[in-house]
Order: C-alpha cells, then structure tokens, then sequence
C-alpha cells in the first residue's frame, strides 16, 4: 500500500528538485510510463543532474531502501536502465546496483 501512494506521488513530480543520498540534485523533467507488475516501475524518466546533464532511463519506487536487494533487482537485467531510485523513507543507507554492476543514484 506504501509503494502504490509513493508511485502515485512520483506521478505528479513533474519539475520538482530533489536531493540524492549523496549530495547532488536531479531535476525531475519528466517522471515516466508508469508500468504494470513487472519490471521498473516507470519507463523512460527524464531527469536533469546538478543542473546540467540529462538523464534518460528507468526509475523503481520502493518504501525502504533493501526492497532493492529484497525483490532481486541486483540480479535481474530488466533493472538495468534504472537511472534513478526513489526511497520512502532511507533507513539504513545502501548502495543499489544493477546486474551488470552499475551503480543508481
């Protein structure tokens, strides 16, 4: 139920500036598709980072940051595009990387 209000939210997000776990800032230009049950919960997100770079890819909501690791998105290649993870609430700090290694802001 937590995750259906935070998707519901990051619908309307459109323009607003949020802040990383590390620092920086990502401008939400276009929040994505959003998807059904399987694989990341928005396609094709457009977000600008620190005010100069655009970003294109997928975004995954969850409540805590370990639904990442929880729900097998480290090991699971339709994760890869995710450009952007979006926490309810961070908890304990994780890094979230992809199957091929990559790291997500």
């Amino acid at each position: 139920m937590q995750e259906e209000r935070l998707q519901e939210q990051w619908r309307s997000m459109a323009g607003a500036v949020l802040r990383t776990e590390q620092g920086g800032m990502v401008k939400v230009c276009y929040p994505g598709i959003a998807r059904g049950a399987s694989g990341p919960d928005f396609k094709d997100a457009v977000l600008e980072t620190d005010g100069r770079r655009l970003v294109c890819g997928d975004v995954e909501v969850h409540v805590r940051a370990s639904d990442w690791y929880a729900h097998g998105h480290d090991s699971d290649p339709a994760y890869d595009n995710v450009v952007l993870h979006v926490l309810g609430r961070l908890g304990c700090w994780s890094t979230t990387r992809t199957s091929s290694g990559r790291e997500v802001s």
